[in-house]
């Protein structure tokens, strides 16, 4: 609770709410392999929110497997199946915790956020019905738009 209170922002994104959960005090004891180097690598690429730290820290490693988790992406091997299991029996409980936080601090709008990722709800789908156009649009970078288009549907 007390990292959730320190790093919490009523202007935090997906990318901090990702980082901050990654950074609960549950997750300690995870520690990343080298047998699952690779493997995180390749899940890394494919998750929808970006990672900031280091594949070789342990909170980026909760963060792949969280957002893989929640994409509904397959693992390849059984070197992760262990650590995404606690991750994801954790998930609930502690998307609630930063639920009651953000919602008692009146932050609405991160209230919402939070709650689509603690139902698995991401709308990240959403860019697979966006053409070109609309994609650049969206980011603000209408020449972004065709590189983008061809990215979401790798």
């Amino acid at each position: 609770m007390q990292t959730y209170n320190q790093l919490l922002k009523a202007t935090a994104t997906e990318i901090d709410l990702f980082r901050i959960f990654s950074l609960s005090s549950e997750f300690k004891q995870i520690m990343v392999r080298e047998e699952e180097k690779l493997e995180l690598q390749k899940l890394a690429e494919h998750v929808p929110v970006p990672i900031k730290e280091s594949l070789e820290e342990s909170s980026a490693k909760v963060n792949v497997l969280l957002q893989a988790y929640i994409s509904q992406l397959k693992l390849d091997g059984f070197a992760l199946q262990s650590d995404m299991v606690f991750i994801s029996q954790s998930a609930g409980r502690l998307f609630r915790a930063l639920f009651e936080i953000v919602l008692w601090r009146g932050w609405a709008h991160l209230a919402q956020v939070v709650r689509s990722i603690d139902k698995k709800n991401l709308p990240f789908e959403r860019l697979y019905d966006l053409d070109q156009h609309q994609l650049g649009e969206l980011v603000k970078l209408p020449k972004m738009g065709k590189p983008l288009y061809k990215f979401i549907r790798q």
